[in-house]
Order: structure tokens, then sequence, then C-alpha cells
């Protein structure tokens, strides 16, 4: 009976034991416990909002703060804000910085409401811009769909694709839902897979979801990345160099300089989105042996392009020298102006009937000019092989001309 005894109690110290084990503090926060569900994005995110050793899980995030959290993650330039209701806010840098970023808007009365709560539709609008994510056409599955403001619908579908958010289990992504530190820290740590902060150099190995860098001066080497990759604002006009990386995704730029950022070894690149808002033109240099598939350009500065490059789409107006070798250039914005360098080279250049007021400087040569656009401009020092225009070109003439109608500036080019 004494042996029973001593078993029972023994297994009863065990049980007791192992169970107090299973939920532990950890990290730094007394209130957030191993095997919790928010304690990777807490332990790694929380030092942002906590008040000492308390994490505060399921206190609902205001706009404001998530300001504060979001750049602090990307890096925006501290601006100040124009909104009339928040000059008291200690996070009123951040709110400017976004502002003047387009990422935030005011209200109908210019409020921008800083105490208010953040909901699951806000979140999916602020990421996708501050992020530089395209808007997708396609539609998101979830099963509330007619539900959620058209403002945030535009990013939803990548968000999905990318897994930075997902439906319920209904299938439904609940727009209206308040975010706590818990779900916002989490969402922010699933987006940021990997972050790169500080100088130098490192290897992920593979990243099955996103990587974020945002500090200058910095290389990544020998990756895989399923997700996409972001080069943060924080990164200012400083240098990037992505060597021997292959992506799936999305590499997006909103950060670099005038000779920043250097895509070497055999680096695969399928997309690249150059959407820096504010400070110097951006370099794009592709060394031989790497490959760069498309470049959309919607941001705000000028760009450089060296290297071998495929498809070239621009989408705002912005000054575009190519100083290398592309396939095909597109402009789809009005009042873009495109400069080829001698030694350059461009095998097809669309002009459609969008892109009013557009000019091109060709020093380089140009083998298929087409031009529907009729007030667009194109200067020629260089050579231009075959032009079918509505425009007549300066300078030199084409080897060849072929007079084409205009098109009208809703027209955009399609393949």
């Amino acid at each position: 009976m004494q042996k029973q005894v001593r078993k029972l109690t023994l297994w009863l110290l065990i049980a007791t034991f192992v169970l107090s084990q299973m939920f532990v503090s950890v990290g730094a926060y007394s209130d957030v416990q191993d095997g919790q569900w928010f304690a990777k994005g807490a332990n790694n995110w929380g030092h942002l909002l906590a008040d000492g050793d308390t994490f505060d899980p399921y206190k609902p995030v205001s706009r404001a703060e998530f300001a504060y959290i979001l750049n602090s993650v990307l890096g925006f330039p501290a601006a100040a804000s124009t909104f009339p209701d928040t000059a008291s806010s200690d996070y009123k840098d951040d709110i400017g910085a976004f502002q003047k970023a387009g990422i935030v808007v005011g209200d109908d009365n210019g409020a921008f409401n800083p105490d208010s709560t953040m909901t699951r539709a806000m979140f999916a609008r602020w990421v996708g811009l501050a992020f530089g994510l395209l808007e997708a056409e396609k539609v998101p599955t979830f099963g509330d769909i007619a539900a959620i403001p058209d403002w945030a619908k535009g990013f939803l579908f990548s968000l999905q694709e990318g897994k930075y958010m997902i439906g319920n289990e209904s299938g439904n992504f609940d727009p209206d839902a308040i975010l706590n530190r818990a779900m916002i820290f989490t969402l922010v740590d699933i987006a940021a897979s990997k972050y790169a902060d500080k100088k130098g150099s490192d290897s992920f190995g593979e990243v099955k979801g996103n990587v974020i860098i945002n500090t200058p001066d910095f290389t990544l080497n020998d990756t895989i990345v399923r997700g996409n990759i972001i080069i943060a604002p924080g990164v200012g006009n400083g240098d990037v160099t992505l060597n021997n990386v292959h992506m799936e995704g999305s590499l997006i730029v909103r950060g670099g300089g005038k000779n920043s950022i250097h895509i070497t070894g055999t680096s695969k690149i399928q997309q690249l989105v150059i959407d820096k808002v504010s400070g110097d033109s951006v370099r794009i240099d592709v060394a031989e042996g790497a490959s760069l598939t498309v470049v959309v350009i919607t941001g705000d500065v000028g760009v450089i392009l060296d290297g071998a490059v495929g498809v070239v789409v621009i989408e705002s107006a912005v000054t575009v020298t190519v100083e290398g070798d592309v396939e095909h250039l597109i402009i789809q914005v009005a009042a873009a102006e495109v400069v080829i360098e001698a030694d350059a080279t461009v095998e097809t250049l669309d002009v459609p009937g969008i892109a009013a007021n557009a000019s091109v400087e060709n020093k380089g040569t140009i083998t298929e000019l087409n031009v529907q656009a009729a007030t667009a401009e194109v200067n020629n020092s260089g050579t231009i092989e075959e032009a079918a225009v509505a425009i007549t070109v300066t300078g030199t003439a084409p080897a060849s001309v072929t007079e084409v109608e205009a098109g009208s500036i809703n027209d955009v080019y399609v393949k």
C-alpha cells in the first residue's frame, strides 16, 4: 500500500511539473506564456509598446500606435503631421511620415482620429501601401467579400496569397474586427519572417515568408525567398546587395540611392517594384550572370537602370535613365521622362496614348519605337532603327519611319 501511495505521489508531482511547464512565462513579459499563439510575435516586437515586463496582449491597438509600430519596422523619415488632432500624440512624427508617404489620410473632416482602434480592414490598407504591394484586380476568396470596404479590397488578394492575413474558421475576413496587441504583433511577425536592421552581411538559407531589409550597407547572400523582399525606407540612400538570391515573390524597393541596389552573382528576381516616395534617385545595377525579369516603377523619385533588364513598366511621372540593356520599355503614365544613354539599348519602346507629354531622349539605340501619344516628344541623337509614330522625331531621323494615328489618352499598352 505504501509503495502504491509513493507511486501515486510521484506521478502527481511529475504531472504537476509538466503542466506547470506547458505555459511558462518566456522572454521579458510576465503575461506571455510559452506555447501561446502570440508568444513569438510578442517576444520579437512587443518591446515597442510593452510597459516594463507587462505586454498586455488583449489591449486594443490605436491608429497612432500602429503608425508607430509599422514605421519602427520600415523606417519612413519622420515628418510633421498636418492633421488637426495629432499635435499632442506621442507618435505624431510617425503619423506625419505616413501622411507624407500617402499611406494614411484624414476622414471627411480632415482628422486622423489617433485614438481610434485599428481594424483588420485598416491593417490591410496600411500594410499594403507601406510595404509597396501592388493592388491586385483578383478578388480574394473571403466569404464576406461584400462587407469589405472598397478601399481595403485592392491589397487583400496579395495579403491573402502571401499569408499576411487569412480568414477565420468560417472563411470570412471580418473587416471591422478590432485588433489587439497579440493580433497586431503576430501579423507583423508573419509579415517580417526575417528582419535585417544591422549593417553587414548575412545568409538566411530558405525563407518561406518575407525578408525586410531596414539598414543601409547590407548584403544578403545565398538565400531563397518564397515571399517578398522589402528594401525599406530605413535604408535611406544607402546600398543593398542581393548576391545569389533567388525569389518567388517581388523585390519591393522603398529605399536606396544613386549607387544603391546591386543584384549580383546568380540572383534571379522575377519582379521588382520601385516605390520610393522621397529622397535621391534609385539605381538598380544588375551584374552579368544575374537576371531581372520585370521592373514596375510606381514611386516619386527618379530611377537609373544599369545592366540587363527584361520588361520595364513606368507608372509614375518620374525620370527613368537607362544605362544598360532593356528588352521592352513601356510608358503607362503622362509626363514621364526617359533618357537612354550612349551605349545603352532598348529593343522595344512603347509610348501609348495615355503617355501624354511624355518625353524620350535617346543617345543610345532603340530597335523599335512605337508612339501613339500625340503630345509626346522624342529627341534622337543616337540610333532608332524602326519607328511607328504619330509624332515627328526631332534630331536624327529614324532609319525607317511609319506614320500611325494618334491614340486616345485613355489608351494603355496592351500586349
